[in-house]
Formats: structure tokens, C-alpha cells, sequence
């Protein structure tokens, strides 16, 4: 019963995002999707939910307009579940006006962070930029992480992703912050980063160094 609501879940679901209902009206595709999904095992709605984005993960802003439509009809675990999910996938050129409050919004990501982490969390982020003051800027941003390497290798990245863009080579910077492990808003390690997401408005003791090889 359960797989057969899922397979059934998960054609409404394509059918109403990605075919038959207009961008314009995000808010009419979820509360469809949504409202047939409410009838269903809370299992099976979190997995098919989740499906459901997966449909049309590459259309990053249409994924996050829904969402957050839907974000106020939503349970604690739901939200959590597909905020998760949309974040990991598809973030890319995503205002922080649109996530941040959807992550101060899904409390239940704050036990994601393991309880061996201390008091303070010690953050990086890498960056990439042509100025002190345009990395600095970079680092008004949700995603940080544990490891300073993980941040080395994304301040690289983006450096090399200008040269290719023709937008000038610029220089790696690495970002360094402190904040108190109570503010942080969630952690993803799906890729062995030790991702953590805050408000860039807590953070303390912000600096920023280049980095050479």
C-alpha cells in the first residue's frame, strides 16, 4: 500500500511542478502537492516530498520559491527534511533573504550538530576576489566549515572558476570567524565537509588572510 501511494504521490507530484501548473504560481503547486500528500502515511510524505523536489532539482530558484510558500504548512520534521535536502542540491545563486529565514525557520536542524562539538565553533570560508574588501564581502555568507582544508580547496575553486569565466584570476582568500555553537542554525556533511550553516550576523572575531600554495 505504502509503494503504491508513493509511485501514485510522486506522478501527481511531477505532473503538477514540472507540467502542469505555470511558475508564476508556485504557491498552487504546493498546496496541491501538499494537501494530497496530508492524506498519506507521515512516512511516505516525508520520502515523497522530498521526491518531489528531486523531480526538478535543477531549476534551483523554482525549488526554493516553493518551498518557501510551503515552509508555513509545514511540521517541524517535514521542514528539516526538505530544506536538507533543496540546500544540499540546488543552492547555487540563492539569496540569503530567501534561506536565512527558512533556516532560523526549521528549528529541528539544530540537533544535526554533533554533540562532541565545543562551545565555540572555530569557521572557515574560502573566497575568491581581486580585493581585501570584496573577500570580506564574500564572507557575509551562510556557509562555513569546520575544516580550514575544505575552505582552502573552495578558495582555489572559485579562483579558478573566474580565470575561466574571464573575469580575472583574483586571489584565494580564507576567511576565519568564531561563533557560539548554540547560535549555528544547522550542519551538513553529505560530502565530508563539516559544513556549517549561521547567521552571518552572529559571527565574531571575522578576519580574512590570502592563501597561497
Amino acid at each position: 500500500m505504502k509503494a503504491a501511494a508513493r509511485r501514485l504521490l510522486a506522478a501527481r507530484a511531477k505532473s503538477l511542478f514540472l507540467e502542469g501548473v505555470p511558475i508564476s504560481l508556485p504557491h498552487q503547486a504546493f498546496d496541491a502537492a501538499y494537501e494530497f500528500a496530508s492524506a498519506i502515511h507521515d512516512q511516505v510524505i516525508q520520502n515523497d516530498l522530498v521526491g518531489a523536489f528531486r523531480h526538478f532539482v535543477d531549476r534551483g530558484d523554482t525549488a526554493w520559491r516553493l518551498l518557501a510558500e510551503g515552509f508555513p504548512r509545514m511540521s517541524s520534521r517535514d521542514r528539516a527534511v526538505l530544506l536538507s535536502e533543496v540546500w544540499t542540491t540546488t543552492r547555487t545563486g540563492v539569496p540569503d533573504a530567501i534561506a536565512l529565514p527558512l533556516f532560523h525557520a526549521a528549528s529541528a536542524l539544530r540537533r544535526t550538530l554533533p554533540e562532541d562539538l565545543p562551545p565555540r565553533l572555530v569557521l572557515f570560508r574560502g573566497v575568491a576576489s581581486e580585493t581585501e574588501g570584496g573577500a570580506r564581502q564574500g564572507l557575509s555568507a551562510l556557509s562555513w566549515t569546520l575544516q580550514r582544508g575544505v575552505a582552502e580547496r573552495y578558495a582555489h575553486g572559485h579562483m579558478d572558476r573566474r580565470v575561466r569565466a574571464g573575469r580575472g584570476s583574483g586571489t584565494p582568500w580564507i576567511g576565519h570567524a568564531e561563533v557560539d555553537r548554540v547560535r549555528a542554525l544547522a550542519w551538513f556533511n553529505h560530502r565530508d565537509e563539516g559544513e556549517v550553516v549561521v547567521d552571518p550576523s552572529t559571527l565574531e572575531q571575522v578576519t580574512v588572510e590570502p592563501h597561497f600554495d
